[in-house]
């Protein structure tokens, strides 16, 4: 097969011991069976981030367009990995298999993710990255709106609020007007 980024002849190569998959000698890219990773999976301990993780966060997705399938010519499906990682995985649904560009593996690797890469293609793991930009994004809005030091504050007293036997009271009291209170 030719690679899916740069057109060179991909070759059959080990991504971790034990992982075989189909491997760019130039970029990298890597066509992996799900087959193969499953098999991979029951046979390797799973790992915990790398040092290099904080590196992960700037790789940026080489191939933004939609990719074709080399095996059944189906456009492949993108998912998002996680909210502040900026790259995506290509999957195609009919055969079955990933494509990653060069350096989204060991993007995995140092995120601790690459036994997650099941959980990612799912429908509940891209749920959970939609719910986490969301979430991050809707913190964003109030930061930008109340300042770094009243946000900070704010989150202090959420926090407290939250385990607080008079929640109910406490929030009531902080809403009422002082006419209210006497």
């Amino acid at each position: 097969m030719y690679c899916l980024s740069c057109n060179t002849e991909t070759r059959r190569e080990s991504l971790e011991p034990g992982l075989m998959a189909e491997q760019c000698p130039t970029c990298q890219g890597t066509w992996l069976a799900l087959e193969d990773y499953r098999r991979w999976l029951t046979q390797v301990p799973q790992q915990v981030a790398g040092d290099e993780a904080a590196n992960t966060e700037l790789v940026e997705e080489t191939s933004p367009r939609a990719l074709r399938c080399p095996d059944c010519e189906q456009l492949l499906r993108k998912y998002r990995v996680a909210g502040h990682l900026k790259f995506r995985l290509d999957q195609c649904g009919a055969c079955r298999k990933v494509w990653l560009d060069g350096e989204e593996w060991p993007a995995l690797r140092a995120q601790g993710l690459t036994h997650s890469l099941l959980h990612i293609l799912s429908d509940r793991g891209q749920r959970e990255v939609r719910e986490t930009e969301s979430r991050e994004r809707l913190d964003a809005t109030w930061r930008s709106r109340l300042g770094d030091a009243d946000y900070a504050e704010a989150q202090r007293v959420r926090a407290w609020l939250a385990g607080h036997p008079q929640r109910a009271l406490l929030l009531a009291y902080l809403q009422a007007t002082d006419s209210v209170l006497g």
